[in-house]
């Protein structure tokens, strides 16, 4: 079966937020969609919050050490059949149900590659501590771009076949996302 969109979740000792990010994205009014949760190798019961998920479009897979998000992020993305891949960290939380329509169709326009939202930071007492509005055009996305990341990396959503062009997340950088949407400015 192929979806329309796939999401990508690295976990690694993700318990404590768990369940509130796989929550999250199960809440999303967009329903087509496969859910691809690699478990990098965690020593908490990280595996058994996700294994209690009985949904089908959730695919698990087991990393028997851990191989870094980088190379847990490109694991995902080899096997993601989508034509968009959306990430989500294990412990952050979609706040907008319509994330993933919203983004699905601005992304519909060719010329655009990447799309993500702005964050808001809380504390584990759900306090917010910080917001963080990001630019909204393409001029000022590159404006900032070599000054700092313009992108949540959990609010992402991208084609597919621009980030494979690509190759995927450097594996050797420790901005492996900065990279990739630089990377991806080239393509539109």
């Amino acid at each position: 079966m192929t979806f329309k969109i796939s999401i990508i979740m690295p976990v690694h000792n993700g318990a404590k937020w768990l369940n509130t990010a796989i929550d999250s994205v199960l809440a999303q009014t967009f329903k087509d969609f496969e859910f691809i949760i690699i478990n990098d190798g965690s020593r908490d019961n990280s595996e058994a919050i996700i294994l209690a998920y009985k949904d089908s479009r959730i695919k698990y897979l087991q990393n028997e050490k851990n191989m870094g998000v980088q190379a847990t992020r490109n694991q995902g993305l080899s096997i993601a059949t989508g034509e968009f891949v959306a990430m989500i960290d294990q412990d952050d939380e979609w706040i907008d149900v319509d994330k993933l329509k919203k983004q699905r169709t601005f992304l519909i326009n060719k010329d655009y590659v990447l799309v993500g939202t702005g964050a808001v930071m809380v504390d584990e007492g759900g306090n917010e501590l910080a917001r963080y509005l990001m630019p909204a055009t393409d001029r000022k996305i590159r404006s900032k771009i070599l000054r700092a990341n313009p992108f949540v990396h959990s609010s992402v959503m991208f084609r597919a076949e621009d980030v494979r062009s690509l190759g995927g997340y450097d594996q050797g950088k420790l901005s492996e996302d900065l990279d990739l949407w630089m990377r991806l400015g080239r393509l539109g």
